[in-house]
């Protein structure tokens, strides 16, 4: 019997027609070639079992395939294959955006790290001069206060 659908697909603008007269010398050649019975007998008896590739099914004792099974481990192949390839692209997507995002964040860190610096540093000049200005302003009020206390006299204000 002739199954189409494990042929390669016809493309598009092939130059393979299907014969359109019924005497034509090709379709009785196409007609003959679907008549010729099949090569391969049927068994004699059938066991139900799981087969090599894990999946349920009818067996013959010879082992021959038919080509529904060798359609199916082909196309189940391809899947794989392609499941793989995938899988492979998904990995090298999601390891490029990793390295990108640990990039992104490593620079992020830095510029975090140098901000909280350069704020730490004006933070502490200003202490440092805070600290200095108390000092001098303390020193200021003793020396005053010491003057008063060996003159007797308030400081005078600029114009009071």
């Amino acid at each position: 019997m002739h199954d189409s659908s494990v042929g390669a697909k016809k493309a598009p603008g092939s130059s393979r027609k299907s014969p359109e007269k019924k005497g034509s010398k090709r379709f009785e050649q196409e007609q003959a070639v679907q008549r010729v019975p099949t090569a391969v007998r049927p068994a004699t008896s059938y066991q139900s079992r799981r087969n090599d590739d894990g999946t349920a099914g009818v067996t013959t004792i010879a082992g021959t395939q038919t080509k529904a099974d060798a359609w199916e481990k082909e196309r189940l192949a391809r899947v794989r294959e392609e499941y793989e390839k995938m899988m492979e692209t998904i990995a090298e997507w999601e390891t490029e955006k990793k390295v990108a995002l640990d990039r992104k964040r490593a620079k992020q860190l830095a510029e975090y790290n140098q901000e909280m610096t350069r704020i730490n540093k004006i933070a502490g000049g200003a202490r440092s001069m805070a600290g200095e200005r108390k000092y001098e302003d303390e020193k200021k009020i003793r020396e005053k206060a010491k003057k008063i206390r060996s003159t007797g006299k308030s400081p005078r204000g600029c114009c009071f």
